[in-house]
């Protein structure tokens, strides 16, 4: 099985090849030793920046749904997208015949499944995005208590030490205020913030939810042979499907 994770920079000058490496091994920690996963980048339009904008979500879907048709035709089982808040999932759903999944909805539900509460620790600037993002799926009672760390995602990898002291302090301080359950809501947090979610839920004496765990659901998506229904995510024509990621080079920042 091949799972291709999409990531969300145009090039690897965004994060340093350590970083790509160490998040295909946090992937890989959820999957069968023979499921292989790649960590694939769109060539162009997509960026990050450490306090993203509703306008920057928009801007790059349309890349990651491009370079998720790549993947399909590359032979990739299924595809997963490198981001909480699943930019382009439900798109990239109209247009391939593979299951594409992120870890925001997933992490949201499987916080549901084993809790009525849950805390969510996140990057600087993103703590607006929960609340939206939850009611679009129709699961906002989850949202209890939210924090957010005063770094964004690209000096993570600079701050381990104080991104776990800060999350056990966190953690105290949602379970104080009701939490059932602990979401560090970013990727980042994790493969390049260094947050080790069992080690800190056994501190704390609480679930920790690893973003990452989406990888699982993506294989056994593959396994079962379940993918997007056309019910759900209707094709669009192709014709009109080529032509949009044809002319994607024009309106890609330069």
């Amino acid at each position: 099985m091949k799972l291709a994770v999409v990531g969300l920079m145009g090039n690897k000058k965004s994060f340093p090849q350590s970083q790509l490496d160490a998040r295909k091994k946090q992937y890989e920690k959820y999957v069968a030793k023979e499921t292989q996963i790649d960590v694939v980048l769109p060539e162009e339009g997509t960026y990050w920046v450490d306090r993203p904008t509703e306008f920057d979500l928009i801007y790059i879907t349309p890349f990651i749904v491009k370079r998720i048709v790549e993947a399909e035709k590359e032979g990739y089982d299924a595809c997963l997208v490198d981001c909480i808040f699943d930019p382009g999932v439900d798109e990239a759903r109209c247009v391939v015949n593979i299951p594409v999944v992120g870890p925001g909805r997933i992490v949201l539900h499987t916080a549901s499944v084993i809790a009525d509460k849950a805390g969510f620790f996140c990057p600087a600037g993103m703590s607006a995005h929960i609340y939206r993002f939850a009611r679009r799926y129709g699961i906002s009672d989850i949202v209890h208590y939210v924090e957010a760390v005063e770094y964004g995602p690209t000096i993570f990898a600079e701050k381990k030490n104080a991104i776990h002291d800060m999350f056990v302090e966190f953690g105290h301080r949602a379970i104080k205020a009701g939490a059932q359950v602990l979401v560090p809501w970013a990727l980042p947090l994790v493969f390049a913030g260094g947050l080790d979610t069992r080690e800190v839920s056994k501190t704390l004496g609480i679930p920790v939810i690893d973003p990452h765990i989406y990888a699982k659901v993506a294989e056994d998506l593959v396994e079962m042979g379940l993918k997007n229904s056309r019910q759900a995510y209707p094709s669009p024509p192709q014709k009109q499907v080529d032509f949009l990621l044809d002319s994607m080079t024009s309106l890609a920042m330069k």
